[in-house]
């Protein structure tokens, strides 16, 4: 019988395991060791703002910038297989000079003007009607969204528009500014938007004393 020695006897078990320590395919225990990545990054964040492997969870702040890797960024691996936003010059220059987001007419009666949609009562006056006349909602030179107060906007605000009523009061249409609206039917009784409207009327009536212009984001005559 031939003797092995220990040291072959080494070998062997050695050389029987090498399977079971590298796995299969030779990848290493199980096979769960991977070179390289080439699953896509995925855009996650609860603002869209990260780049990863993964879905990621993040606090929910906003900032203008974060809307630069909606509009701009490439979300890609780089060279060393990481995941991450392509420092390309368009995402460098809006994120050194992002564009804020338009500001909003909101509230329930178009008299607010904010960053985003916000509740208010709802009662009316009529200088609620001004805002959708002639009101022009921005950002201010500090980025603060309001109303422009300009000359026709403050002018409305200290002379609120109080619609006409009659049976010769004829309005139609809807609006965003005095611009939209005309006088016309028969009688030039009808104030209307001809856009969206021919201007026909019977001619039983005149044309009241009185403006036309846009109220409440409807064509209506006004004292």
């Amino acid at each position: 019988m031939k003797t092995v020695s220990f040291r072959h006897f080494a070998v062997l078990v050695a050389s029987a395991l090498v399977p079971i320590m590298m796995g299969a395919d030779g990848k290493g225990c199980g096979g769960d060791v991977t070179v390289g990545n080439d699953e896509p990054c995925v855009v996650t964040g609860c603002s869209g703002q990260i780049c990863a492997d993964e879905e990621t969870a993040s606090t929910c702040e906003w900032t203008d910038a974060y809307a630069c890797y909606a509009d701009v960024g490439i979300c890609e691996r780089d060279a060393e297989g990481v995941c991450g936003w392509r420092p390309t010059e368009e995402l460098s220059a809006c994120l050194e000079d992002p564009e804020p987001e338009p500001c909003v007419v909101t509230g329930c009666s178009g008299q607010l003007c904010e960053e985003e949609d916000t509740p208010s009562t709802c009662e009316w006056t009529d200088a609620y009607a001004c805002y959708p006349a002639v009101g022009i909602c921005e950002r201010d030179a500090e980025g603060v969204c309001g109303w422009r107060q300009s000359e026709e906007l403050l002018g409305c605000l200290e002379n609120p528009r109080t619609p006409l009523e009659g049976t010769c009061v004829r309005n139609e249409g809807a609006c965003e500014s005095d611009a939209d609206c005309t006088s016309g039917g028969c009688g030039g009784e009808l104030c209307f938007n001809p856009a969206l409207s021919e201007g026909v009327t019977t001619c039983e009536c005149t044309a009241p004393a009185g403006g036309c212009g846009c109220i409440n984001g409807q064509c209506a005559w006004y004292e």
